[in-house]
């Protein structure tokens, strides 16, 4: 006799692309900046979301590189690092990287964000960024350290004035 194993049904991934609408951040714990959904009919500022973990060099390579765009656009530009990690993980590596994260911080405890972005663009792994435009579309897609995402939120940031 077989006996199948039975898995819960999982949801379809949502696919998304450049143009797309971001996935809302729903179920985020804030735990560094102030909260943000991207839900909402406008959205003040442009975003970068990037997915990362306290385990991963090139994340621990590219939070600089965000910090220092966050503070060249405090007024224009959002950054919002999500982690699917434990926040007896996080808190304690936050304590001790000082200035190089100097954005949002949210965990993504049930991986639902990460797995939006991440598996909606058809990828796997991390770091990945994610820049938003002022109506909560996607315009371009990267790795953080990408010397295109300078560049793009330049053109982006230079469009809405």
């Amino acid at each position: 006799m077989f006996i199948l194993g039975c898995t819960p049904e999982q949801a379809p991934i949502t696919p998304i692309d450049i143009g797309s609408p971001a996935p809302p951040i729903v179920h985020a714990n804030y735990i560094q900046g102030s909260r943000s959904t991207l839900d909402d009919a406008t959205i003040d500022k442009v975003h970068i979301i990037e997915f990362w973990a306290t385990w991963c060099p090139p994340c621990k390579e590219s939070a600089p590189i965000l910090s220092a765009l966050q503070q060249k656009y405090p007024d224009q530009l959002r950054i919002i690092g999500i982690t699917d990690e434990l926040e007896s993980t996080v808190i304690p590596y936050l304590a001790t990287s000082g200035e190089s994260i100097s954005y949002t911080i949210a965990l993504d405890p049930d991986g639902q964000i990460q797995e939006a972005y991440i598996k909606g663009i058809g990828e796997e792994g991390i770091p990945w960024a994610f820049l938003i435009d002022t109506q909560g579309k996607l315009v371009w897609v990267g790795h953080p350290m990408s010397s295109e995402l300078p560049f793009e939120i330049e053109k982006l940031l230079a469009s809405k004035s």
